[in-house]
């Protein structure tokens, strides 16, 4: 109960790159703006080295 199925095979609705240039050409908003993108970049990189390392990495005690 409460449980969503999710198909990997299928396609999702937008992509970065397409979305990138329809906000650039004025066609569309982006999904994120710029503080959003930089906290996802970091997110993402503090996941892989979390991964590298084997262990977790609490982002307030990061260094800027």
């Amino acid at each position: 109960e409460g449980a969503s199925s999710f198909d990997c095979n299928e396609l999702p609705d937008r992509d970065g790159f397409g979305d990138f240039v329809r906000h650039v050409t004025g066609e569309a908003k982006a999904l994120l703006d710029a503080p959003q993108t930089f906290e996802l970049t970091e997110a993402c990189l503090l996941a892989r080295e979390s991964a590298d390392r084997g262990t977790v990495i609490d982002r307030s005690e990061r260094k800027d």
